[in-house]
C-alpha cells in the first residue's frame, strides 16, 4: 500500500479528509482492477516508453540544429525514462469506496504501468491534469 504493506493488509490514506484505512491486499487489488477495467484505460501489448523517448529525442535533435543550444538539449533529453506508476486512494465518502487513481508523476502522458502491465488512458484528459 501507499503507507505500508503489512502482510495481508494495506494501510492507505483516503481520497478526502485526514484519515487512513486498512484494506485486505486483495480488496485493494480488486478496487484498482475495477478502476482500470472501467473503460477509461486499455491494456497495451508492450511498454511504449522507448518509442516515446525516441520521438522526443528526434524532436530535440531537430530543434538543436535550429533553435536550442546544447545545454538545453542535455537538460531536456531523458536517458532513463520510465512510465508513471498508478496507485489508488479509496473514496470512503462514496458507496463501495471506489478507488481514486493517482499517478506518481505525469505532465501530459496518457500511459501508465501497474505491476508490470502497461495501459493507455482512453477517456478524459491526461492523467494528473486538473
Amino acid at each position: 500500500g501507499i503507507l505500508g504493506n503489512h502482510g495481508l493488509l494495506c494501510f492507505l490514506p483516503v481520497d478526502k479528509g485526514n484519515a487512513a484505512i486498512f484494506l485486505i491486499n486483495q480488496q485493494y487489488i480488486d478496487k484498482v482492477n475495477d478502476h482500470l477495467y472501467s473503460g477509461s484505460y486499455k491494456p497495451l501489448k508492450s511498454d511504449p516508453t522507448q518509442s516515446i523517448r525516441n520521438k522526443l529525442y528526434a524532436i530535440l535533435k531537430k530543434l538543436q540544429k535550429e533553435k536550442i543550444d546544447s545545454s538545453f538539449f542535455k537538460q531536456m533529453r531523458n536517458l532513463h525514462p520510465r512510465l508513471p506508476q498508478l496507485y489508488g486512494q479509496p473514496k470512503i465518502h462514496k458507496p463501495g469506496a471506489p478507488i481514486c487513481s493517482l499517478i506518481t508523476f505525469c505532465l501530459d502522458n496518457t500511459y501508465l504501468e501497474l505491476n508490470g502491465s502497461f495501459y493507455s488512458q482512453t477517456v478524459g484528459g491526461p492523467m494528473g491534469s486538473p
